[in-house]
C-alpha cells in the first residue's frame, strides 16, 4: 500500500506531535478559523511551542529530532502532508500507557485541531477506531444493559451500610498498599488512601496490566487474602490465595451484540459443554457467596442464570418496541433461530466523527468546560501539578532511550 513506517523512539510520541505543530504555526500552515472557532486556550500552547512557555525550550524539528531520532526534514514534510492532503490521525490505546501518559492524547489532539479537519470525511482524529467496530456505520440494534441488578431487599430489613467505601485511580494500587493512611493528590483533592486488607478481582489481571511489576510483587503481600475469579491460569491467579475457576463463553448461556457500536446482530451464545472440573458460572459463583452470606434470595430475587438473559433480551425488546424502529421476536424465536440480524439505516454510512460539532458548536458543544476543544485546561492549571501542565507538553520520562545513562540501552516497549 506504500506505507511508510517511521521508528520513532519509544516514549517520544509527543514530542513529535509537538515539533510538527511548530511547524505548523512558525509557517503559517495551521487552520486558524478552526482554532479559533472550535478550540480554547491556543495563544498558551503557542507560546509553549515558540519557547515562551514554562520550560523555555522551543519545539522546533530540530529538536524533535534531537528527543525523537525522527529527522527534522521529516518532520517538516510530515507537516505539509498533514494540511496538503485529507489527513485522519488514528490513534491505539498504548501510547498513554507510560510516564507522563495523559501527555499523548492531549498532545495527539492539539495537532489534530490545527491541521484543522476534525468532523470531516477522512480527517480529523480518533483514539479507539481499533475498538468496537468504531466507525463502522451502526445498525438500529437497541442496546444490550447489563441483565445483572443490584438485587432487592426489604425495607424492614435493608443492605448493610457499606463502612468506609471509596475509590482509588486504578494504576495506584501499588501505593495504596505501600503507604494506607497517607494522603495523595488525585484531580485536584486532598484524599486518603485506605487500609485494604482483603481484594476480590474478578475478570482482571492487575499482574499484567499494572507497571512496576517488581514493586508489585512486593506491595501484593501486604493484602491478608487475595481471591481471584477467572477461567485462565492468569499471573494474578498465581498471586492469589484463592482462585474461584469460572467457566469460558462456551459453558454457559449468554447473549451478545455483534458489534457495540455497529450493532448489527445479536447472538444467542448457548451452551457448548458443561462446566468442566470445578468451574462455574459467575452468576453461580456470586449466587452462593449471597446464599452463605444469608441474602441469596435477594440477590437472585428468584430467578435463574437464563431468567437473566432473558431479561437483558426483554429490556432490548422494550425499547425497540418504545421506538418502533425495529421489531423483535419473541425470546423463543431468537434463541431457536440463534441470530437476530438488524439494517443499517442509509444515513449511517456516511457517518464522520464531530461532525454536529463542526456543524453547529455551540448547539453540539463537547463535554468540556468551555463545550470546545480543549487546547488549555485552566482546572488543570489551578491544580498545580508539577508534572501535569494545563497544555500538552514534553515531560521527559522516568526510563528512556534518551537517558544519559547508556550503560542499559536496551528497552522493552
Amino acid at each position: 500500500l506504500g506505507a511508510e513506517w517511521l521508528a520513532i523512539r519509544p516514549n517520544t510520541d509527543v514530542a513529535l506531535a509537538l515539533a510538527i505543530s511548530h511547524v505548523l504555526l512558525t509557517e503559517k500552515l495551521y487552520d486558524a478559523k478552526f482554532i479559533s472557532d472550535y478550540t480554547f486556550g491556543f495563544e498558551k500552547v503557542s507560546d509553549y511551542l515558540l519557547g515562551k512557555g514554562w520550560d523555555k525550550v522551543e519545539k522546533t524539528p530540530e529538536w524533535g529530532e534531537s528527543v525523537t531520532e525522527i529527522p527534522a526534514a521529516v518532520i517538516r514534510r510530515l507537516a505539509h502532508q498533514f494540511v496538503e492532503n485529507r489527513t485522519m490521525l488514528a490513534s491505539g490505546w498504548s501510547c498513554q500507557r507510560q510516564h507522563h501518559g495523559e501527555q499523548w492524547p492531549w498532545a495527539f489532539v492539539t495537532l489534530a485541531s490545527m491541521v484543522g479537519q476534525v468532523g470531516m470525511p477522512g480527517g480529523g482524529f480518533c483514539q479507539n477506531y481499533h475498538l468496537y467496530s468504531l466507525g463502522s456505520p451502526a445498525g438500529l440494534a437497541p442496546a444490550l444493559a447489563p441483565g445483572m441488578s443490584g438485587g432487592t431487599r426489604k425495607a424492614n430489613k435493608p443492605w448493610p451500610k457499606e463502612k468506609g467505601a471509596q475509590s482509588i485511580p486504578v494504576a495506584r494500587i501499588v501505593d495504596m498498599l505501600e503507604k494506607p493512611g497517607q494522603t495523595y493528590e488525585h484531580n485536584g483533592e486532598t484524599k486518603i488512601y485506605p487500609d485494604v486488607k482483603m481484594t476480590y478481582w474478578v475478570g482482571g489481571n492487575p499482574f499484567h496490566h499494572h507497571q512496576d511489576r517488581n514493586r508489585m510483587r512486593k506491595a501484593w503481600r501486604k493484602f491478608e487474602t487475595v481471591v481471584v475469579q477467572d477461567f485462565q491460569w492468569t499471573a494474578s491467579a498465581r498471586f492469589a490465595d484463592i482462585v474461584l475457576p469460572a467457566t469460558t463463553t462456551t459453558e454457559r448461556d449468554d447473549i451478545e451484540m455483534v458489534g457495540a457500536v455497529s450493532k448489527r446482530a445479536y447472538i444467542a451464545m448457548k451452551k457448548v459443554v458443561d462446566p468442566v472440573f470445578e468451574s462455574k458460572t459467575d452468576y453461580a459463583i456470586f449466587t452462593a457467596l449471597a446464599e452463605r452470606l444469608g441474602v441469596g434470595q435477594e440477590f437472585t430475587g428468584g430467578k435463574s442464570e437464563m431468567d437473566m438473559v432473558r431479561d437483558v433480551y426483554a429490556a432490548a425488546k422494550k425499547t425497540a418496541d418504545a421506538k418502533k424502529a425495529v421489531t423483535l421476536p419473541s425470546f423463543e424465536e431468537f434463541w431457536e433461530k440463534g441470530i437476530v440480524e438488524f439494517e443499517t439505516p442509509t444515513k449511517h454510512l456516511s457517518w464522520t466523527k464531530y461532525a454536529d460539532f463542526r456543524e453547529d458548536p455551540v448547539e453540539n458543544m463537547l463535554p468540556t468546560g468551555t463545550g470546545r476543544i480543549e487546547l488549555y485546561s485552566k482546572p488543570i492549571e489551578k491544580m498545580g501539578y508539577d508534572d501535569c501542565p494545563p497544555h500538552a507538553s514534553w515531560l521527559e520520562p522516568m526510563e528512556w532511550l534518551g537517558q544519559k545513562d547508556k550503560t542499559y540501552p536496551l528497552h522493552m516497549n
